[in-house]
Protein backbone atom coordinates (compact mmCIF):
# COMPACT_ATOMS: atom_id res chain seq x y z
CA UNK A 1 0.00 0.00 0.00
CA UNK A 2 1.16 3.49 -0.78
CA UNK A 3 1.45 5.72 2.30
CA UNK A 4 -0.85 8.08 0.38
CA UNK A 5 -3.53 5.44 -0.03
CA UNK A 6 -5.71 5.17 -3.11
CA UNK A 7 -8.96 6.83 -4.19
CA UNK A 8 -12.15 4.80 -4.04
CA UNK A 9 -13.11 5.47 -7.67
CA UNK A 10 -10.30 3.71 -9.55
CA UNK A 11 -7.99 0.71 -9.70
CA UNK A 12 -4.83 1.26 -7.64
CA UNK A 13 -2.80 1.11 -10.89
CA UNK A 14 -4.78 3.90 -12.60
CA UNK A 15 -1.92 6.40 -12.59
CA UNK A 16 -1.08 6.83 -16.24
CA UNK A 17 2.32 7.98 -17.46
CA UNK A 18 4.24 8.27 -20.70
CA UNK A 19 7.85 7.21 -21.18
CA UNK A 20 8.23 9.95 -23.78
CA UNK A 21 6.12 12.48 -25.63
CA UNK A 22 5.40 10.05 -28.47
CA UNK A 23 4.85 6.94 -26.37
CA UNK A 24 1.46 5.61 -25.27
CA UNK A 25 0.09 5.99 -21.76
CA UNK A 26 1.01 3.09 -19.48
CA UNK A 27 -0.69 2.34 -16.16
CA UNK A 28 1.32 1.43 -13.08
CA UNK A 29 0.65 -2.27 -13.73
CA UNK A 30 2.36 -1.87 -17.11
CA UNK A 31 -0.78 -2.03 -19.26
CA UNK A 32 -0.51 -0.06 -22.49
CA UNK A 33 -3.64 2.09 -22.46
CA UNK A 34 -3.86 1.88 -26.27
CA UNK A 35 -5.73 -1.42 -25.71
CA UNK A 36 -8.64 0.64 -24.34
CA UNK A 37 -8.43 3.40 -26.99
CA UNK A 38 -11.81 2.64 -28.61
CA UNK A 39 -13.67 2.33 -25.31
CA UNK A 40 -15.70 4.96 -23.50
CA UNK A 41 -14.29 5.79 -20.07
CA UNK A 42 -17.09 3.87 -18.33
CA UNK A 43 -16.09 0.75 -20.29
CA UNK A 44 -12.52 0.88 -19.02
CA UNK A 45 -11.97 -1.49 -16.09
CA UNK A 46 -9.77 1.11 -14.33
CA UNK A 47 -12.61 3.44 -13.39
CA UNK A 48 -15.04 2.25 -10.75
CA UNK A 49 -18.66 2.98 -9.95
CA UNK A 50 -19.89 4.40 -6.63
CA UNK A 51 -19.79 0.90 -5.13
CA UNK A 52 -16.12 0.46 -6.02
CA UNK A 53 -16.64 -1.98 -8.91
CA UNK A 54 -16.02 -1.82 -12.64
CA UNK A 55 -19.10 -0.95 -14.67
CA UNK A 56 -21.14 -4.01 -15.78
CA UNK A 57 -20.08 -3.67 -19.43
CA UNK A 58 -16.44 -2.80 -18.70
CA UNK A 59 -13.60 -4.62 -20.40
CA UNK A 60 -11.63 -7.16 -18.36
CA UNK A 61 -8.17 -6.37 -16.99
CA UNK A 62 -6.16 -9.08 -15.23
CA UNK A 63 -4.31 -6.39 -13.26
CA UNK A 64 -7.39 -4.71 -11.77
CA UNK A 65 -7.00 -4.28 -8.03
CA UNK A 66 -9.58 -2.44 -6.01
CA UNK A 67 -8.35 -0.30 -3.12
CA UNK A 68 -8.98 -1.67 0.36
CA UNK A 69 -11.03 0.30 2.89
CA UNK A 70 -7.77 1.10 4.71
CA UNK A 71 -6.17 2.43 1.51
CA UNK A 72 -9.23 4.58 0.79
CA UNK A 73 -9.21 5.96 4.34
CA UNK A 74 -5.48 6.77 4.06
CA UNK A 75 -6.09 8.60 0.77
CA UNK A 76 -8.97 10.60 2.22
CA UNK A 77 -6.81 11.58 5.21
CA UNK A 78 -4.00 12.78 2.93
CA UNK A 79 -6.47 14.81 0.83
CA UNK A 80 -7.94 16.42 3.94
CA UNK A 81 -4.47 17.39 5.19
CA UNK A 82 -3.52 18.78 1.79
CA UNK A 83 -6.72 20.83 1.55
CA UNK A 84 -6.05 22.25 5.01
CA UNK A 85 -2.52 23.28 3.95
CA UNK A 86 -3.81 24.88 0.75
CA UNK A 87 -6.40 26.80 2.77
CA UNK A 88 -3.66 28.14 5.07
CA UNK A 89 -1.54 29.14 2.07
CA UNK A 90 -4.43 30.88 0.29
CA UNK A 91 -5.39 32.73 3.48
CA UNK A 92 -1.73 33.70 3.90
CA UNK A 93 -1.62 35.44 0.52
CA UNK A 94 -5.05 37.12 0.73
CA UNK A 95 -3.55 40.62 1.06
CA UNK A 96 -1.32 40.09 -1.99
CA UNK A 97 -4.28 38.75 -3.94
CA UNK A 98 -6.44 41.75 -3.00
CA UNK A 99 -3.64 44.20 -3.93
CA UNK A 100 -3.54 42.70 -7.45
CA UNK A 101 -7.27 42.37 -7.98
CA UNK A 102 -8.19 42.76 -11.64
CA UNK A 103 -4.67 42.33 -13.00
CA UNK A 104 -2.13 39.61 -13.60
CA UNK A 105 0.89 39.33 -11.32
CA UNK A 106 3.43 36.87 -9.97
CA UNK A 107 5.66 36.82 -6.93
CA UNK A 108 7.76 34.53 -4.76
CA UNK A 109 6.95 34.84 -1.04
CA UNK A 110 7.73 32.98 2.15
CA UNK A 111 5.52 29.92 2.40
CA UNK A 112 3.18 30.24 5.40
CA UNK A 113 3.35 26.45 5.87
CA UNK A 114 7.05 25.48 5.73
CA UNK A 115 8.75 28.91 5.48
CA UNK A 116 10.23 27.88 2.11
CA UNK A 117 9.66 29.74 -1.17
CA UNK A 118 6.07 29.88 -2.41
CA UNK A 119 5.68 30.83 -6.09
CA UNK A 120 2.41 32.63 -6.78
CA UNK A 121 0.67 33.83 -9.89
CA UNK A 122 -2.66 35.54 -10.33
CA UNK A 123 -4.62 36.14 -13.51
CA UNK A 124 -6.96 39.02 -14.26
CA UNK A 125 -10.07 37.18 -13.04
CA UNK A 126 -8.55 36.77 -9.57
CA UNK A 127 -7.63 33.10 -9.77
CA UNK A 128 -4.43 32.38 -7.88
CA UNK A 129 -2.18 29.40 -8.35
CA UNK A 130 0.84 28.56 -6.31
CA UNK A 131 3.47 25.99 -5.57
CA UNK A 132 6.05 25.71 -2.85
CA UNK A 133 9.57 24.73 -3.81
CA UNK A 134 9.31 22.08 -1.09
CA UNK A 135 7.65 19.23 -3.01
CA UNK A 136 6.08 17.90 0.17
CA UNK A 137 4.35 21.18 0.91
CA UNK A 138 1.58 22.74 -1.24
CA UNK A 139 0.61 23.12 -4.89
CA UNK A 140 -2.68 24.33 -6.32
CA UNK A 141 -3.83 25.49 -9.73
CA UNK A 142 -6.84 27.70 -9.07
CA UNK A 143 -8.98 28.88 -6.22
Amino acid sequence: MSNLGYPAHSCIHAHFRKASRDSPYICEAGVNMEVWRDLKSEQMPCFLDQNGHSQPDAAHCAHLRLPTPEEIAAHEKVLKQLNEKIGIAIDGVADWREAHKGKSASKVVECPICKGRLHLSIIYNGSVQGHCENERCVRWYAD
